[in-house]
């Protein structure tokens, strides 16, 4: 649950949400006009809040939304959004006349599957079953990976009424990366799999957000954008992302608690901080039970725009920072974000913990309220 009543939260500018869909959108524009964009707000948004994100991407053009779980699509619905909805993960068969009430479509990982699906299926519903075929051209997750499994499951759409085969798609395992050998190999092995159904589907997508901006030239229906859409680039420091696209989300909190610590005193758990001289420290209602990880304890926060050092271990609730002179209780603090002419991001914090942007920020708990701009 939320928690409303200390100050800390998360702040989400759905500006540069359309923003970065426009920038990845033109560069598309340039290849093929027709090229759609499909907005990946799975995981609550990549932690920004599913419902919100989704839309000020439908504001920006997007065409379609994508997303883990037929949960995630349900409640996107169900809040009023209309825009076609595709479920990227396997999902229980048992589950298939809910997909058919909202029509919602859903991944076919294998032949096994879509013969269970199909006995599933409700013939009354409103829908019918929309389905898009996976294709495992190299990431190794789900999805077909020879032709004689794709023309037996193309036999079996073929013989239903109530089943519509819309689209094929794969998932690109190395396209955040500066070696482009991989990802166009696995781009020939797609175009091998759809050539005897190009015409028959109404759409093909492999590109990710790091295909779309690094590989338009591939032929591709649409673009699933995700990472990029939030503001990062899917190889983080590796590779730049395109010119225009910023990070969406910040977090801030405020000084709760000032003292002064004299030399040789401790701070935290197992004391492991020590004041070298006479400091000012200030506690701030935030820990690791927000998504503000133990690893981060070498990130500083930013107050006043100047970069604060944490002192001692992260806790669940609270932490300390080292203050350079007094600041009041109620005083700002960044902990994400730009504060002056500094700035702490989603990249710093995955350096920092051995890990992706897209960790860090879908890490960010429920407690922090997100208030969006």
């Amino acid at each position: 649950m939320e928690s409303k009543h200390r100050p800390a939260e998360l702040t989400v500018d759905l500006g540069k949400v359309r923003q970065n869909i426009q920038v990845v959108k033109a560069l598309q524009e340039t290849v093929d006009p027709k090229r759609e964009i499909y907005a990946v707000v799975k995981a609550n948004a990549y932690g920004h809040g599913a419902v919100q994100i989704a839309k000020a991407a439908q504001e920006a053009g997007v065409t379609l939304f994508c997303v883990a779980t037929l949960d995630e699509g349900v409640q996107l619905h169900k809040a009023g959004i209309d825009l076609p909805v595709l479920v990227l993960g396997v999902t229980d068969t048992s589950a298939i006349p809910l997909a058919q009430k909202w029509g919602i479509r859903l991944t076919v990982p294998d032949v096994e599957w879509l013969k269970k699906a199909i006995k599933e299926v409700d013939k009354d519903a409103r829908h019918k079953l929309l389905v898009h075929v996976a294709l495992d051209t190299g990431m190794g997750r789900i999805g077909v990976r020879t032709q004689t499994e794709l023309a037996e499951i193309s036999d079996l759409l073929k013989e239903q009424t109530y089943v519509k085969w819309e689209g094929l798609f794969t998932h690109l395992a190395k396209a955040d990366t500066k070696d482009r050998s991989f990802t166009e190999k696995q781009y020939r092995r797609f175009c091998d799999l759809v050539a005897p159904y190009r015409e028959r589907v109404e759409r093909i997508h492999i590109d990710n957000s790091a295909a779309g901006m690094w590989y338009p030239e591939f032929e591709t229906d649409a673009v699933r954008l995700g990472i990029a859409m939030y503001g990062y680039s899917p190889a983080g420091e590796d590779i730049n992302a395109l010119e225009g696209i910023s990070p969406v989300m910040s977090l801030a909190t405020e000084i709760v608690m000032v003292k002064k610590l004299h030399q040789g005193e401790s701070v935290g758990y197992g004391a492991e901080y020590v004041a070298e001289e006479d400091e000012w420290l200030a506690t701030l209602p935030i820990g690791y039970a927000d998504g503000w990880q133990r690893a981060y304890k070498n990130v500083p926060v930013i107050i006043d725009g100047k970069k604060c050092p944490v002192a001692g271990r992260i806790c669940m609730d609270q932490m300390m920072v080292r203050l350079p002179d007094y600041y009041p209780v109620g005083t700002k603090v960044t902990l994400m974000g730009r504060n002056g002419q500094e700035e702490v991001t989603a990249e710093d914090l995955a350096k920092a913990s051995g890990t992706i942007s897209y960790e860090v920020l879908t890490l960010f708990g429920p407690r922090l309220p997100h208030r969006y701009i």
